[in-house]
């Protein structure tokens, strides 16, 4: 008797909704499944999911490649399994190992599917695919961090449903804060509060709900799920359990922490991920918390108005430890900025 293989069931194929388009609500349903899939499966569909939060558009590609980068990882891992056992010596017999490892579902439904040889191919050889990611890394810091900020707002002030609407603070005011926070940090490079939430916030508006949920989990490698979403190299762990918490508080975070004004970028959050997951409270990231003296003093003291006088920055960040000239750089740094 042959082997059996665990497929996850949908009136779509991958191909059409991961990799021709992307369907947000059923490729959430896949991850949030607790049935085991097929080997690549749910690595490929979380793949998809983030290749749509750095491009929701779909302007640059990147969801597909992201996909053909994992498809990729999947076989070479395979391959690596088989290469140095006595009866798999050549590569050209690894290569028929790796056929043998992986199950057919794999190559039937997604490695085939979605070009083979070729698609991975042309997901190596896209030099500008680096350059998106961290261009949306960039933003996204930002984006989590206003969010972050005004979630660490509301926690103090602990206040109701019914109050958050006059509570809130503004776009400008959480961007204001969240440039003192990269100034005070000692970073090369710090956007004035309203580029930050003018420019670098509404390019990310549409899906830095699930970032910032992801900012706010740490990984049993002590780093933060926001790392694995701007990894090409995805990995395996407990998806239904992971994205059961990461979608939950997403939701949260786009009916509770997104402006009413802003909604509309947010509906796709809102509609699309199951309503019966919306998280309680849960901390903001780490940073933010850790940041806390500093942000209350910017909001509640009149630390931000000092702040823009002259001789006011000086004063703001020395008080914080920091008392480095301010940076004459225009160009946004690469990696993770702050602790995320």
């Amino acid at each position: 008797m042959g082997k059996s293989y665990h497929i996850i069931s949908a009136d779509s194929s991958f191909l059409e909704h991961a990799w021709n388009k992307f369907d947000l609500q059923v490729v959430v349903r896949q991850l949030l499944c607790p049935e085991p899939s097929f080997a690549g499966h749910k690595e490929c569909l979380f793949a998809a999911i983030c290749g749509w939060i750095i491009d929701p558009e779909d302007l640059h590609g990147v969801r597909q490649n992201m996909i053909a980068s994992t498809a990729a990882a999947i076989l070479t891992a395979a391959e690596q399994r088989f290469i140095g056992h006595k009866q798999f010596q050549s590569r050209i017999d690894a290569f028929y190992g790796r056929l043998i490892d992986l199950p057919p579902p794999f190559f039937t439904e997604i490695y085939y599917q979605i070009g083979g040889l070729s698609s991975i191919r042309d997901a190596a050889l896209a030099g500008k695919m680096q350059e998106k990611l961290e261009q949306s890394l960039w933003n996204h810091q930002l984006g989590v961090t206003m969010l972050g900020v005004r979630h660490q707002c509301m926690t103090r002030s602990v206040v109701s449903d019914s109050d958050l609407p006059s509570k809130i603070i503004s776009n400008l005011v959480a961007g204001d804060i969240t440039h003192v926070l990269f100034d005070a940090i000692g970073a090369l490079y710090a956007p004035s509060g309203s580029k930050i939430a003018k420019s670098n916030y509404k390019n990310v508006e549409q899906s830095v709900s699930l970032t910032y949920a992801a900012a706010t989990i740490v990984m049993p490698d002590n780093r933060s799920f926001f790392h694995l979403i701007f990894d090409l190299e995805k990995k395996s762990f407990d998806f239904s359990s992971i994205c059961a918490l990461w979608f939950s508080r997403a939701i949260y975070a786009a009916k509770n922490l997104i402006l009413n004004e802003d909604l509309d970028a947010a509906h796709r959050i809102i509609c699309d991920l199951p309503i019966d997951l919306s998280a309680g409270h849960f901390d903001p990231p780490v940073y933010i918390h850790q940041a806390d003296n500093l942000i209350q003093d910017l909001q509640k003291n009149g630390a931000l108005a000092r702040y823009h006088k002259p001789g006011g920055r000086q004063i703001i960040l020395k008080k914080y430890g920091v008392s480095t000239p301010k940076p004459n750089r225009t160009r946004a740094p690469k990696g993770l900025i702050l602790g995320i």
